[in-house]
């Protein structure tokens, strides 16, 4: 059946494979839009043409993986494919393969052996972890439901290591398809907004021609999934509109409304947006809220570091982006920051001046090195103090320090 909708994601795919700086797609979608199948179709056609070309897999979780993606997708798919189009394999065993699809024909076949007459290459999936498919070549990967990957992993980090299995002699020769529908999203928050966000192809970088993750992105909001007609177009107002009417049915149950965003979005801020059943609070009023600030940091805050201008007595600001402060942009900043010598202590320090505007917090810590991936890290905040003069720019954080 022919959709609108899917005719531009494959037109946004030839894209993203023609682009010799594109790694792949990230797609994120409503749930029942059959995106599953189309990153099967992605990867299987290419490993089915070329010798020594390998597919790699994985999901949420290793069993999802197994079931969902390789053998619901990729054995079923495979399998009702025409005698001509399958590349040479061992047929007796395709009924009973728990990872790996090889196309090679059976062992007792040595004449096959003999000519090559096979392509060597293998389809498999494994498990979530980021090192899975480290050092491995591929030429197509699929990474589904990244969103909802289980707490633990770091999404972001695990593609920083796979684009790695995709070059050859430092050219982009494989290609990859991330997708994840919404709801219910596992682990940080945070880190999916921004590896959404490091992937915006309309802010590329002007010496590699790349977004930050090397990926595309492709969102497909509600209003286009829904009531297709015949010829698989849709009315986009009367679906927005529609969509609009059921949120107002549950205005005052703000877990369900929601849930039903997050089901339904419209921009990719409600596909993110937060959802706790143990908050106290308006979770509505504090959604629309991280909605407002979350997706605009870049217009909100700048990232740089406090360095000494003379030691010991004045520091000032240096813009960098790998700098370990946040500080709120186009706000009346100190030019020149004082601090004064303290020595009420064994050794001489250091504390800031101007106490009776700003007072700060530290959150330190004791390791810096402990077992596991959740190191400590030490928070610093400052905070203007109310000000009846000047509310609008006082009782508010001003500045982070995160290392």
């Amino acid at each position: 059946t022919f959709r609108e909708s899917d005719r531009q994601f494959f037109l946004f795919t030839e894209h993203c494979l023609r682009n010799p700086n594109c790694f792949g797609v990230l797609k994120l979608t409503k749930r029942r839009d059959g995106k599953t199948a189309k990153s099967v179709a992605f990867g299987l056609e290419p490993v089915m043409r070329a010798g020594f070309s390998n597919l790699g897999i994985q999901s949420k979780t290793a069993e999802d993986a197994a079931k969902v993606v390789f053998k619901d997708g990729i054995i079923r798919t495979f399998a009702r494919l025409p005698d001509f189009f399958k590349p040479n394999h061992d047929e007796r065993r395709l009924n009973n393969i728990n990872n790996t699809l090889i196309f090679k024909p059976k062992q007792v076949d040595t004449e096959a052996f003999r000519r090559n007459d096979y392509l060597g290459g293998w389809i498999e999936h494994r498990s979530s972890s980021e090192t899975a498919f480290d050092g491995t070549k591929l030429l197509r990967y699929i990474g589904d439901e990244v969103f909802k990957t289980q707490v633990g992993v770091d999404v972001y980090e695990r593609w920083n290591i796979v684009k790695f299995c995709l070059i050859i002699d430092g050219k982009i020769k494989g290609k990859a398809m991330l997708t994840s529908t919404v709801e219910e999203i596992e682990g940080s928050t945070d880190m999916y907004v921004k590896m959404y966000a490091d992937s915006d192809q309309l802010k590329l970088d002007d010496g590699t021609r790349r977004t930050k993750t090397g990926l595309f992105r492709f969102f497909l909001p509600a209003d286009e999934a829904r009531n297709r007609d015949k010829y698989g177009k849709c009315d986009k107002s009367a679906n927005r509109d529609e969509i609009i009417a059921e949120r107002k049915a549950y205005a005052d149950d703000a877990m369900s409304y929601n849930s039903l965003v997050r089901k339904e979005p419209l921009t990719v801020e409600e596909a993110f947006r937060f959802l706790s059943r143990e908050s106290v609070f308006d979770t509505i009023k504090i959604s629309d809220q991280i909605d407002l600030v979350a997706w605009r940091q870049e217009q909100l805050v700048e990232r740089g570091n406090y360095v000494w201008k003379t030691y010991g007595s004045e520091v000032k600001w240096v813009p960098t982006q790998k700098g370990r402060w946040l500080r709120v942009k186009d706000y009346p900043h100190p030019v020149n920051p004082l601090s004064e010598a303290d020595n009420t202590s064994y050794k001489v320090d250091y504390r800031p001046m101007g106490t009776d505007m700003y007072v700060c917090g530290i959150d330190p810590f004791s390791h810096s090195r402990v077992e596991g991936r959740q190191k400590s890290d030490a928070a610093f905040y400052v905070k203007r103090k109310h000000d009846p003069l000047q509310p609008d720019i006082s009782d508010m954080f001003i500045l982070q320090y995160i290392y």
